[in-house]
């Protein structure tokens, strides 16, 4: 302990560092070619890779800019596009044809509207030390670009059928529901309806 004492600190942490060196050699000595490898790839990846994360944190050359907000007459049309399907009566026609099923109605919830993606021009200008950039909806002939729609995703349905009281239509038609509109059974209800609207 006292030899320890006697030695400049900077000799001191050297003769540690060795002996870790050391324990590292022994430890890689007493693994098998195949785990030097493997570990050897290991490194090489994450080497790799936190290389990627260094260079990909630059400037990046290509903007995503926000939508504008819509404009109230958008919001109106977005709505009413939801209201005008006619998908509604489309499955209704579908599940008449379920063999027991009898007369149909229902009611489809959406969980927002549709979803409208314009495109952007965007303006850079670079003056005196400075630069400024605008971004503005693109016009074509008929007004804004619309570059795709998306449309709303169902949020559940509620099925009102004659014959929904027998327990194989009932299991046709939450098949087909289930299937046509990708919804979990806890999204669907199927309950029978009186015969002739009583």
């Amino acid at each position: 302990m006292t030899e320890d004492k006697d030695k400049p600190y900077a000799e001191q942490d050297l003769q540690k560092t060795q002996g870790k060196g050391e324990w590292l050699k022994e430890k890689w000595s007493a693994l098998s070619v195949k785990e030097r490898k493997l570990l050897t790839k290991l490194l090489a990846i994450l080497i790799l890779g936190a290389a990627l994360m260094l260079f990909a944190g630059g400037e990046r050359s290509l903007s995503v800019s926000e939508p504008a907000p819509l404009s109230e007459e958008q919001n109106v049309d977005s709505i009413a596009a939801v209201k005008d399907t006619d998908f509604t009566a489309e499955l209704v026609a579908l599940l008449q044809q379920v063999k027991g099923a009898g007369k149909v109605e229902a009611i489809i919830t959406y969980e927002g509207g549709p979803q409208k993606v314009y495109a952007y021009d965007r303006e850079e200008r670079q003056g005196e030390g400075e630069s400024s950039s605008k971004t503005s909806l693109a016009q074509g002939d008929d007004g804004p670009v619309l570059l795709k729609e998306d449309n709303p995703s169902f949020q559940g349905v509620i099925i009102v059928a004659e014959g929904a009281g027998d327990p194989l239509v009932k299991e046709r038609l939450f098949e087909a529901v289930s299937s046509l509109l990708a919804l979990p059974a806890n999204r669907i209800a199927i309950v029978e309806g009186s015969a002739g609207g009583e």
